[in-house]
């Protein structure tokens, strides 16, 4: 029986799932978030892709 899973997996039962797209870390299931990869940012535990990021590297063209 799994106990601990590694960063950007949740334990859900017996196994490890994938966090959810832009998670770095999540916690009691997939879906809950505690940290973002880059260019995400958390908001209510889930992360968000930033926008502006985007926006800035266009114009930055």
């Amino acid at each position: 029986v799994r106990t601990t899973c590694m960063a950007g997996y949740a334990k859900t039962g017996d196994s490890c799932t994938n966090c959810t797209s832009g998670c770095a870390t999540c916690t009691l299931n997939a879906t809950t978030c505690t940290a973002c990869l880059a260019e995400y940012y958390l908001s209510k535990s889930k992360c968000v892709k930033c926008e502006l990021m985007i926006v800035l590297a266009y114009s930055a063209l």
